[in-house]
Parts: structure tokens; sequence; C-alpha cells
């Protein structure tokens, strides 16, 4: 993150897509990671369309405010793996 690892020190950024997330049925919480192929899905935008934006503004954060009007307050259908205490999630469908 910003050029830094934890575990290595200073590094080479490479830039990546995917979304953490949290879903609440207001009874139950699910942390939900969806990797590159669902986030383009999910978001209806490609890992080069975001590096554009990104570069065009000259901040990566715009992606993400993109995301936030997008997606945050909808219903999702997910489906995936669990892996400790997350979802991985490899479908999702907004309902309408």
């Amino acid at each position: 993150q910003n050029g830094r690892c934890s575990e290595h020190g200073d590094v080479e950024g490479e830039f990546d897509l995917r979304i953490k997330a949290v879903f609440d049925d207001g009874e139950t919480v699910q942390y939900a990671i969806f990797d590159r192929e669902a986030t383009e899905a999910i978001a209806g935008i490609t890992l080069d369309e975001a590096i554009e934006q990104a570069m065009d503004a000259l901040d990566t954060s715009v992606v993400e405010e993109s995301f936030v009007d997008a997606l945050v307050g909808r219903y999702y259908r997910v489906e995936g793996s669990i892996v400790g205490r997350y979802l991985l999630v490899n479908k999702a469908d907004q309902l309408e």
C-alpha cells in the first residue's frame, strides 16, 4: 500500500482491482473479498479503465468513490467459498 509492504518494506506497487466488503442483513454480518474478475463484473469497470480514471485524476481514490456511489446500500446475491472469516466471492449479482 502506497509503495510500502509491511513484510518487505519499500516495493514498487502493482495495480489491482478488488473489493473488501461487509454484508449485513440485520441479523448476520459476513466479511467478503471480491477478486478482480468478480469486482469487474459487479462494478462494471475493468482494471484498465480504473487505472485510466485514477491516472486522469492523479488520484486512486476516485475509483473507490465511484464504487461507493454505485455499490453501497444495495442488495446482492453472492456465491463463493468461506475461508476463515471471509467469503471469497466468485459470483455476485445486484438484486433489484
